[in-house]
């Protein structure tokens, strides 16, 4: 799907395309990673540990946005791995570059009260990505779920925006 990029920061380095213009992006500035933000006994709580802090995955090649946020480990032995993520960018931006990429499957839906797109592809069955709308930034979820689904990202998430709603 693209790159990863370790490090806080922008994420990609590429100039913006014509089709996802920068006043697609949400310009408010944010400072919340959520792996930081929700404290470690509630992360214990839903079984999940931070693996790599202060890392990202950016695949959308745009050089305005920023990401916060980790490599989380999940399961059995925390043998699974997904992204935990703030970025600044809308959910119509999301949805613009979901329609962009072709075999991506896209749905949009709610998840604890909030506005959130689900990308999907059936070619690679469990890989997603989930931005649901908070207050001044979009949570990211984005990894392989073994189980060949996108419902775990989706119930975890409605577990995670409680948490991170009041920061």
């Amino acid at each position: 799907m693209g790159a990863l990029i370790s490090g806080a920061g922008c994420g990609g380095g590429a100039e913006p395309s014509a089709s996802h213009a920068t006043t697609e992006l949400f310009s408010k500035p944010f400072d919340l990673d959520p792996c930081i933000a929700i404290s470690k006994a509630d992360l214990s709580k839903l079984n999940l540990e931070v693996s790599a802090p202060n890392e990202f995955r950016d695949v959308f090649n745009e050089y305005n946005l920023k990401f916060k946020g980790c490599l989380m480990a999940y399961g059995p032995g925390r043998s699974e791995k997904f992204h935990l993520e703030s970025v600044n960018f809308t959910l119509q931006y999301f949805k613009s570059w979901v329609e962009g990429v072709q075999q991506q499957e896209m749905r949009e839906l709610e998840v604890a009260g909030r506005a959130a797109v689900l990308e999907s592809d059936s070619k690679y069955p469990g890989q997603c990505i989930l931005a649901v709308e908070m207050t001044d930034y979009r949570l990211l979820l984005d990894g392989v779920y073994s189980s060949g689904s996108c419902d775990y990202p989706v119930k975890l998430a409605g577990e995670l925006v409680p948490l991170l709603a009041a920061k």
